[in-house]
């Protein structure tokens, strides 16, 4: 048998194995157009209110993609963190809460016991536009870092003050991922990968905010044809790629790269200095005026 069949029987067994998990073991479901959304009655809290996430955000989606998805879309909101390594064949890194598997639409979540209403909302939201982008443009063809970019965007993720601190160490320590790096993300540890989202989002963000959301959806659009990702910026930006990294990372190292300085030890220094000036100031003003006191008394 040749390694190309044995890859392919392996992929199929993979596969069945998946789909076959999304129903089984599962005594709860709710169902919303063509997306299905299965779990334990103990989650049934859940996955009601995940019913009400796959409603607004496929809305959203339809009318931003001017898109629908064809046929069914299995959600599985897993009960353990063995089921959930079981069903996803440990092919996801440990730090991730959730997987779109979009050639076969599925997506596997973390159990409900990581259950925060925020989150949960955002990381379906996230890998519904995995599913989004694959069926109408293609798997493979959209670079990591504009895929993912897109879906945090589209799930209204955003920057946390704790999240500008790691960007700007990653600035003042050089590391900062290119564009080209960011396709190993699955690799990378939990850190590294947080950097790496971060990055897509802000890249992303940085593309809508110069040039409009019309100028990301026609550069998605396009990945779909046969042009390079060069030919596909400048026809859509009027600049290639290469030089809208350049000006996205300039973008990041001003806004980002002070962010270095919030770190509680470097404020806790930066604090301690400032006391140290104000009180040597303090005491000097003091002093003079004690001097000039003493000057009118004698006078």
């Amino acid at each position: 048998m040749s390694n190309l069949l044995k890859i392919s029987n392996f992929a199929t067994f993979i596969l069945l194995f998946i789909i076959a998990n999304c129903e089984l073991y599962a005594d709860y479901f709710r169902t919303v157009n063509q997306y299905k959304i299965y779990g334990q009655e103990k989650d049934s809290s859940i996955i009601n209110f995940l019913q009400g996430v796959v409603f607004e955000s496929n809305a959203k989606y339809e009318k931003f993609f001017l898109y629908s998805i064809k046929g069914p879309v299995r959600i599985r909101l897993t009960s353990s963190e063995k089921e959930y390594a079981r069903i996803t064949s440990k092919s996801v890194p440990e730090w991730s809460s959730g997987v779109a598997f979009v050639q076969q639409k599925i997506i596997i979540l973390k159990p409900g016991k990581y259950f925060d209403k925020t989150e949960y909302e955002r990381l379906l939201m996230h890998e519904i536009v995995h599913i989004f982008l694959s069926e109408k443009i293609g798997i493979g063809k959209i670079p990591l870092w504009l895929n993912e970019g897109t879906a945090m965007y589209l799930s209204q993720e955003s920057i946390s003050w704790n999240e500008g601190i790691i960007l700007g160490n990653a600035i003042v320590s050089g590391n900062l991922l290119s564009f080209s790096e960011m396709d190993s993300l699955l690799k990378f540890g939990q850190i590294k990968a947080r950097i790496a989202y971060l990055e897509s989002f802000l890249a992303v963000q940085f593309l809508i905010n110069r040039f409009g959301e019309k100028a990301l959806l026609n550069i998605l659009g396009d990945f779909s044809s046969k042009l390079s990702a060069n030919e596909i910026f400048l026809k859509n930006i009027g600049m290639d790629l290469i030089d809208f990294e350049i000006d996205w990372y300039a973008f990041v190292k001003d806004k980002y790269r002070w962010m270095v300085w919030m770190q509680f030890e470097n404020v806790f220094w930066f604090v301690l200095v400032l006391i140290i000036i104000v009180s040597f100031i303090s005491i000097k003003l003091r002093n003079r005026r004690t001097i000039k006191n003493w000057e009118n008394e004698n006078d």
